[in-house]
């Protein structure tokens, strides 16, 4: 089949400018080693702090459901009628004050309250963001939480510690970055950024954020495997790319032996350009090899004696699953953004992907993380200003792209073949082109209809 690239004369009108936010994770080293207790004591207390914060607030509103029970009793809101609610929501409004009356604050900030008593050592600047991030989360799933669906969340060592805004200040030394975290007025830490090779481009963010042309969020501290990482959430103006069309969009199909294979279409059948990124040996041979020295690692260390404890016996296995997940993620973002390029260069203004439902079984999610892939893609399409939609995966592969016609025996191996119209192709860009005409959408990519 000849594929004929075509290219439509169409003007898109330019869209106003986005923005769409990341997170820089930038690796801190202490200037003033005497500070390193000042530390240890924030990052041992916030886990404390959270956990009861979460506690604090499960047991306020159920005092809360206590009191109004016995208050107002057992009443479906939606059965009242005008009058009745109203005076339902006076009945509530005084439960509220009694609670006020009772804990001599509202009941979100009792927790700040106790927090700041309990643990002296965490500064103000961390106090209040910490309980209203943990009082969020909490409000999120209270609801499950009631009905028995989930469990109170538990917080450890290695959770992000939010800090305000104001408290962190950054600045440029001979062109080495640091920052400097003020806890009060008159007791500040200052880190050192260490960017290594700087792969990621952190360098021109830092510059862009000191010269105040970069728009930042409050910033997190984390302390993760023994190194101190500052999370800082930055804005980017989405670039608008006016040449994308609207009436373009690429599928994406995700397979073993071709990794992901593109193909755009114009006009719901008009064929544009196709391409496959990576391939089966790439991938798997390398993280194939971890494995294997994983297993055999593991089988080692059965037979090895004495004390030091299990992080000492373990570390080296630690170090390979390490490696292994960092080759994993910097193989999909490479993927990834081949793909968007990709998508660019073609104008198309929406992606289809496939949802992974029916992909949970297969071994093959063992060797393919293709949930992160799809989840990598779709933060950076959403950069450059494109749509990403999910649809279903259904028949995708046993369906003829031309005719329309579907068997699970029209796909033998790496070919396609219709039994219908005798339409002849590759059986992956045969299934792109599907995904791509594909109008089945889903709303979770974890779950299809």
């Amino acid at each position: 089949m000849v594929r004929e690239i075509r290219k439509l004369n169409v003007i898109d009108k330019v869209e106003k400018k986005k923005v769409v936010q990341r997170t820089l994770r930038l690796k801190l080293e202490l200037v003033d080693k005497g500070s390193k207790d000042r530390i240890d004591k924030i990052v041992r207390d916030c886990p404390y702090a959270a956990n009861g914060i979460i506690n604090g607030q499960w047991f306020n509103d159920y005092e809360a459901d206590a009191l109004r029970y016995r208050v107002i009793g057992n009443v479906n809101f939606k059965e009242l009628t005008d009058c009745e609610k109203e005076e339902y929501k006076n009945k509530l409004s005084s439960c509220e004050d009694i609670l006020i009356q009772k804990y001599g604050t509202k009941r979100q900030a009792t927790t700040e309250r106790d927090i700041k008593n309990l643990f002296p050592e965490i500064p103000p600047c961390v106090t209040n963001p910490l309980n209203n991030k943990i009082v969020s989360t909490y409000n999120k799933v209270k609801g499950d939480i009631k009905k028995g669906n989930r469990v109170l969340s538990t917080f450890k060592k290695d959770m992000p510690i939010p800090t305000t805004l104001s408290s962190v200040v950054f600045g440029e030394d001979k062109g080495k970055f640091f920052i400097v975290w003020s806890l009060s007025r008159s007791e500040k830490i200052k880190f050192k950024i260490k960017l290594g090779k700087d792969k990621s481009g952190y360098k021109q963010d830092l510059v862009a954020i000191i010269n105040k042309t970069k728009n930042i969020c409050a910033p997190e501290f984390q302390y993760k495997k023994r190194n101190f990482y500052l999370l800082l959430p930055v804005k980017d103006e989405v670039n608008p790319h006016s040449h994308l069309f609207n009436d373009r969009v690429v599928g994406i199909d995700l397979g073993l032996n071709i990794p992901a294979y593109a193909s755009c279409i114009s006009n719901g059948s008009e064929f544009v350009d196709s391409e496959h990124f990576g391939s089966k040996e790439s991938f798997l041979k390398v993280r194939l090899q971890f494995r294997n020295r994983k297993r055999q690692l593991q089988k080692d260390l059965q037979y090895v004696n004495g004390g030091k404890g299990r992080r000492k016996k373990t570390k080296a296995l630690d170090e390979y699953e390490f490696k292994e997940r960092n080759y994993c993620r910097t193989y999909n973002h490479n993927l990834t953004s081949k793909i968007i390029d990709f998508a660019i260069k073609c104008g198309a203004k929406h992606i289809n992907l496939e949802s992974l439902k029916g992909f949970r079984e297969k071994k093959i999610l063992g060797f393919w993380s293709y949930f992160e892939m799809q989840t990598l893609l779709e933060y950076k399409a959403k950069r450059n200003n494109i749509e990403v939609h999910f649809v279903s995966a259904n028949y995708t592969s046993q369906t003829c792209s031309q005719c329309g016609n579907c068997d699970k025996t029209q796909r033998k191996g790496v070919n396609f073949t219709c039994n219908k119209c005798g339409y002849v192709e590759d059986a992956d860009f045969n299934a792109s082109i599907n995904i791509a005409k594909s109008i089945q959408f889903v709303a979770n990519k974890k779950a299809s209809k």
